[in-house]
């Protein structure tokens, strides 16, 4: 039986101040901040192939690893016991701090606890002519992800399915709002030609 993933996840504001705007405006989405390119979203496309995606589904579903720009802000962890807490200085970015009290104020705000953060990113997409990106889950151990959107965008929905695919949810490309979910399989469709869709992603227990 497919779960409702609707009633599965955390959908609304992020609080965010004037000058914390300012900065993402002016420097996260300005001419100086480092972006750094990734080959693809999906650390294990054979598993989600061969192992999981329902033989009635397979025509259906265009989609594609796709490349993207990302900015570590912690590196992603090795194992399910390493939390945020056990690393070293070399595994944050100068910028963690300024997104991490974004993802801490959602998280207060939705009376949401978590005790370890596993990853955390800065990403950036653009416009590509296939429906979607490929649907994958973050770690091969359980954890929840969020996803704040630091952009509006057209298109650029964040889709999130149960583990039989039987129906999806989509979650609008809206600036400063935010989803939380517990291990799904998501992905997301692209921005409109001549645009780009940021988002700010953790993963968490």
């Amino acid at each position: 039986m497919s779960i409702d993933i609707a009633n599965a996840i955390t959908h609304g504001a992020v609080v965010v101040y004037p000058q914390e705007q300012e900065f993402i405006e002016t420097v996260v989405m300005g001419s100086k901040f480092p972006w750094f390119w990734k080959s693809g979203q999906a650390f294990d496309t054979e598993f989600f192939y061969n192992k999981h995606l329902p033989d009635w589904l397979r025509p259906q579903l265009a989609h594609y690893n796709s490349q993207f720009f990302s900015h570590t802000l912690l590196k992603t962890a090795e194992h399910r016991d390493q939390s945020h807490l056990d690393r070293g200085p070399d595994d944050f970015s100068v910028y963690y701090e300024f997104f991490i009290e974004l993802f801490h104020r959602f998280m207060s705000a939705n009376h949401i606890k978590y005790t370890k953060i596993y990853r955390a990113n800065v990403n950036l997409n653009w416009y590509n002519d296939i429906n979607h990106t490929e649907p994958h889950v973050d770690h091969e151990w359980p954890h929840s992800n969020f996803i704040m959107y630091l952009n509006t965008c057209e298109s650029g929905e964040t889709l999130i399915w149960p583990d039989d695919f039987a129906t999806t949810h989509s979650v609008p490309c809206v600036q400063n709002t935010a989803v939380a979910f517990n291990q799904e399989w998501h992905a997301h469709r692209y921005p409109a030609p001549k645009t780009r869709r940021i988002v700010f992603v953790v993963t968490y227990i």
